[in-house]
């Protein structure tokens, strides 16, 4: 089983960085970003996935670069919401 663990995390420099850059912070709810940066001229892409915590499963859910952030962390949101709603039933 899967299971996040934030044991080692600088959660204060986490949550200024909340704070700061809210539309970078705002995936949360259990979707997270996976940027890749620091390649010369290369242009930065953002992986999205879904950690499911009550099992193992970790859903690749799109990709996207920093122009489609906003509009893909929203789309994350409603795919995780409706992933739930299925879930349930």
């Amino acid at each position: 089983m899967w299971e996040l663990k934030e044991d080692f995390a600088d959660k204060p420099r986490l949550a200024r960085y909340a704070k700061r850059h809210r539309a970078e912070y705002a995936a949360g709810i259990d979707v997270y970003r996976i940027a890749q940066t620091g390649i010369a001229n290369a242009h930065e892409s953002c992986l999205y996935v879904y950690a499911k915590i009550t099992g193992n499963e970790i859903q690749v859910l799109t990709i996207g670069d920093k122009q489609s952030q906003q509009r893909d962390v929203q789309w994350c949101h409603a795919k995780v919401a409706e992933i739930r709603t299925q879930e349930s039933n």
